[in-house]
């Protein structure tokens, strides 16, 4: 029985039979598997509404970035300690120091031993007086002092007064999805840095459970595609975008060692202000099937030392760009 159908769309191309056809492009629901090569790439976005804290996957990616503080704590005595010992207690945990006449640098090296969390904290302060030890990046509020081990000689020694203060901002590790103004050229939605004037940052973003689609070639070409410029001023050393990729193994852990699939070094998109680049990181794909479900993260890093105006990063757009089967 002649295939009814096929005829059919023949003749609407305007060919008389299928011996005529060898040369006649096909539409799309004619093309074979075999047909494709390694650039026929199609691009499927990943909705940066989707993306998420990089270390909390369970939040999505906030609209400014929230700020990081130096956790500061002021330890005033009330009668100067000349000598001793006195105990630090952390998270619960009391562990006994020395520190003879409590100089800075004498508590400075017992705060830093008792806990791995403190081992950069800086005390400063008038000895004998008060003492402030601040931390860059943990919070240092479970430090206390147990008053009855501050001795000089057999006699205890007054209490000590614990204040807990505000320090100086920093700016998070997460990238901002920044909403934009509807409607407005130059202010759609896009994932951006805080501001890296004279600064270094290093910012985040993660995509934990993109799924490779029904169309993917087992096997062919994948990359992860980006976007990406400098908004206001150009960095005056480095600006660059970075991907990590991993395997889910269906077990709930990383296909291999885990292994990173991504082959391609962090990219620059140091240009022109207002230049979009557009950079490709290529992926390991002997393992990648249909379905596949990757967990990628994707890192800015700019570094600034002389600007005197805002250095930001955007990222604009990122897809999966596949190779596909018809």
């Amino acid at each position: 029985m002649p295939d009814i159908l096929a005829s059919e769309r023949l003749r609407v191309l305007g060919v008389a039979d299928l011996s005529s056809a060898s040369q006649i492009l096909l539409p799309n629901d004619f093309l074979q598997r075999s047909n494709l090569t390694e650039e026929e790439l199609v691009e499927f976005p990943l909705r940066l509404t989707d993306a998420r804290v990089h270390d909390a996957i369970q939040t999505l990616l906030p609209s400014v970035q929230p700020t990081a503080v130096n956790d500061v704590q002021t330890m005033t005595f009330q009668a100067e300690p000349d000598g001793g010992t006195f105990r630090l207690k952390y998270k619960n945990v009391a562990i006994a120091a020395q520190a003879p006449d409590v100089t800075t640098d004498n508590l400075q090296t017992a705060v830093r031993a008792i806990h791995a969390d403190l081992a950069a904290c800086v005390v400063s302060g008038t000895p004998g007086a008060s003492y402030v030890i601040t931390t860059a990046a943990t919070p240092c509020t479970d430090i206390s002092i147990c008053e009855d081990m501050i001795l000089d000689g057999a006699v205890l020694e007054p209490a000590i007064i614990l204040h807990t203060t505000q320090g100086a901002a920093g700016p998070s590790d997460d990238l901002a999805l920044v909403p934009g103004t509807f409607g407005t050229a130059l202010s759609a939605p896009s994932a951006r840095t805080s501001d890296a004037k004279a600064t270094t940052i290093e910012q985040r973003m993660r995509f934990p459970d993109a799924t490779l689609p029904a169309e993917y070639t087992p096997g062919h070409d994948a990359r992860v595609r980006i976007k990406a410029q400098l908004l206001t001023t150009i960095a005056d050393t480095t600006a660059t975008v970075d991907v990590e990729c991993f395997k889910h193994d269906e077990n709930g852990g990383y296909s291999g060692t885990p292994t990173d699939l991504c082959e391609t070094a962090a990219q620059s998109f140091k240009f022109a202000v207002g230049v979009v680049t557009e950079v490709d990181f290529m992926l390991t794909t002997t393992s990648l099937n249909p379905g596949d479900v990757l967990d990628i993260r994707v890192t800015v890093n700019i570094v600034d030392t002389a600007t005197g105006t805002a250095v930001i990063g955007e990222i604009s757009r990122i897809a999966l760009a596949l190779d596909i089967r018809g």
